[in-house]
């Protein structure tokens, strides 16, 4: 489509980018046992920690703390004292250890002491959005990131040999770091409702975009029926299982393996209630026990909605995050019920893998970019050719008659050198240029294949071009991949201004002056979200829910698109700003862009 960008102003600065290491990192065990110190000083081994990282806490053995109270007395406070103490030491990490406690009760809810300790600097606020939950502009954590959650797992298990065997193992996969397993994914299952159907589009979602790029061999369920929860029978050569709702299996479901096991979760309700238990057959307690390390699971039901998402989670580990790092931007929640085991400091990296590169623009977007360009070149011609015209016109009514005859023979020479016959001769070279581009760039891609006309390819694209750029280029193009004359659009980034997780609307004005006070349209998305859309994957739009647009999108495009009744003439300059709203907060107007319609 077309019309007017707004892109934050570029600046010059130098940036020290400062990603999570072993020196971020502390071990928390429980004071008095030699069991929880032994896995402590193996840990600390394994990443040649200082022993000021390594904090003894004076906690029963219990698994789950009966209250809040309960659980800040033996765990929070004084973990929280050790750290503030630690003043030469930034500390983005925290690892719980065998026989630490693993949660508290909080009503019918067991709160995960990971997802509470990743808020130990602030006050509890029982299943607080994530601010950090699934971001679309990929970043490594950092100190932004820390003052909102920390990263927090636990190292336990049924027994001290199991919690070894996770630290050594972890190890082992540090040293090679390369993946090759088989990843075993479980789209479906028997739950329904519209939550259960957004989940399960997540899992098809991460199938499609993001598990094809980690370039492993894939085994996964296949849908049969609403009310079956198709499972996987069992695995062998895993690296990865990611699966919902079949939530008790055994030891049996592991079968042998050449390949590093890194990460398991199964998406149900109660899977991390017990790890200790060495008869249990639920599935975080069984991965641990199969030498899997790493995984996850919920203490209590943490809502459909609360369920970890792949997408996220997989893609921070293929563009080079820790499993902790990954384990935060994946859960929809703080201060709730999910909980993560194992070496939170663990990179992999995956065999030819291909992440998509987001800093770039793709050969086909930049096309469609050009191709506005041009477009609003060719109508300034117009515009000027027009002022020349209406300069001729005063000419001829002017009393002035001294005037006319000095400036009237001059005036009809520059309007001749400047008419849209003119304007389109000297254009159509530049315009046949960018047509023709697109069949020599598509004529030898497949030689069983017929050439693509201009005219196929911008609809299967789903682009629309001005005619401007059609006239005298010898090219066809149907009225449906053409603007409509006088239609236009805004485009800007989502920023952040709340701080925290919210979900945005917009107001846009448009005007004739650069100060507003000749406004021609004021359009809130709060008042109707018809032609609002945002960038939901890179260069893709979808229409904005009714709800608005979530923090998760920051950096991504916003667009407005006019309605009919909205369009502007041909040559029309104009002036837009927007500005971002969050339930009663208005933040400021973002930059005065100026544009003309082309369309």
């Amino acid at each position: 489509m077309g019309g007017c960008h707004v892109f934050p102003e570029e600046t010059q600065r130098f940036v020290l980018i400062v990603v999570i290491g072993n020196e971020n990192i502390v071990f928390a065990y429980r004071d008095g046992d030699s069991d929880s110190l032994s896995i402590a000083n193996l840990y600390k081994d394994a990443h040649s920690l200082a022993s000021d990282q390594l904090i003894a806490i004076p906690c029963s053995s219990d698994e789950i703390l009966s209250n809040e109270s309960t659980f800040d007395t033996e765990v929070l406070n004084p973990l929280k004292t050790a750290i503030d103490a630690l003043t030469s030491r930034t500390v983005w990490a925290v690892v719980l250890g065998y026989n630490v406690p693993g949660g508290f009760r909080h009503g019918s809810d067991i709160i995960s002491s990971t997802s509470r300790i990743s808020r130990i600097h602030h006050s509890f606020s029982k299943k607080l959005r994530n601010f950090l939950f699934d971001r679309s502009i990929f970043k490594r954590f950092d100190a932004t990131d820390a003052e909102f959650a920390i990263i927090a797992s636990r190292i336990d298990g049924p027994t001290v040999t199991d919690c070894e065997n996770m630290i050594n193992n972890a190890s082992l996969l540090r040293k090679q770091s390369l993946v090759n397993g088989i990843f075993y994914i479980d789209p479906y299952s028997d739950r329904s409702g519209t939550d259960a159907a957004e989940y399960q589009d997540d899992i098809l979602n991460f199938v499609t975009q993001i598990l094809p790029q980690l370039n492993l061999d894939t085994f996964s369920t296949v849908f049969l029926d609403p009310y079956i929860d198709v499972v996987i029978p069992s695995v062998t050569n895993d690296s990865f299982v990611w699966s919902w709702f079949s939530d008790r299996s055994s030891l049996t479901f592991f079968k042998e393996t050449n390949a590093a096991r890194v990460f398991l979760y199964n998406a149900d309700f109660d899977g991390a209630e017990t790890v200790r238990n060495v008869t249990d057959r639920r599935w975080p307690a069984l991965a641990i026990r199969s030498n899997y390390i790493a995984t996850a699971g919920a203490m209590s039901d943490p809502t459909l909605k609360g369920l970890l998402r792949p997408r996220s989670f997989f893609d921070n580990l293929l563009k080079g995050s820790t499993i902790g790092e990954a384990m935060l931007c994946s859960m929809p929640f703080v201060d709730w019920t999910i909980s993560l085991f194992g070496d939170p400091l663990v990179a992999v990296t995956f065999s030819a893998a291909n992440p998509d590169d987001e800093t770039t623009i793709t050969e086909n977007e930049s096309w469609r970019r050009m191709s506005i360009e041009l477009g609003k070149a060719i109508s300034y011609i117009y515009r000027y050719g027009d002022h020349v015209e209406n300069t001729r016109d005063r000419l001829v009514a002017t009393e002035d008659v001294s005037t006319a005859i000095d400036l009237l023979n001059l005036s009809q020479l520059l309007l001749t050198a400047t008419d849209e016959t003119v304007a389109n001769a000297d254009f159509s070279q530049l315009s046949s240029s960018l047509l023709e581009y697109i069949i020599r760039k598509n004529r030898f891609k497949d030689a069983t294949q017929t050439f693509i006309t201009i005219d196929e390819y911008l609809t299967n694209q789903e682009y629309q071009i001005s005619n401007l750029l059609v006239s005298n280029t010898g090219q066809t193009v149907s009225n449906s991949n053409l603007f409509d004359n006088g239609e236009w659009m805004f485009d800007f980034e989502l920023a952040d201004d709340s701080g925290k997780f919210s979900f945005y609307h917009f107001q846009l004005q448009i005007a004739t002056d650069a100060g507003f006070n000749n406004l021609v349209f004021d359009i809130d998305s709060n008042e109707s979200i018809a032609n609002w859309s945002y960038e939901k994957n890179l260069n893709e739009f979808a229409l904005i829910a009714s709800e608005g647009v979530s923090t998760s999108f920051t950096g991504r495009r916003i667009r407005y698109t006019s309605l009919p009744s909205q369009f502007l003439g041909r040559t029309t300059t104009f002036y837009a700003r927007v500005r971002q709203t969050e339930g009663e907060d208005i933040f400021s107007y973002k930059t005065t862009v100026k544009d003309i319609i082309f369309t």
